[in-house]
């Protein structure tokens, strides 16, 4: 018996809730616990003007928005000593 062939769908570009999984899971599984909302653009491939921190916004339930500043502070000394890169 033959396989059924199946065809290749393409989508046209990211929606919201692929961008959502996608963060969630690099928010979830990613060394840097500081990402950035320009970092996803660009991690991504999205265009700047995509609405990545609305969509966040908008779910705020399944991310820890914010960064307490002793952390932000440590994050930023870290790039400028090229040990850490913005993501």
């Amino acid at each position: 018996m033959a396989m059924p062939t199946r065809r290749r769908t393409t989508i046209e570009g990211p929606d919201e809730f692929d961008v959502l999984s996608a963060v969630w899971i690099l928010a979830s599984n990613d060394q840097n616990r500081i990402i950035t909302y320009e970092g996803v653009t660009f991690r991504f491939s999205l265009q700047k003007d995509f609405p990545v921190r609305d969509f966040v916004r908008a779910r705020s339930d399944l991310f820890k928005l914010g960064v307490p500043q002793s952390h932000l502070e440590r994050w930023k000394e870290r790039m400028r000593v090229g040990k850490s890169w913005p993501s």
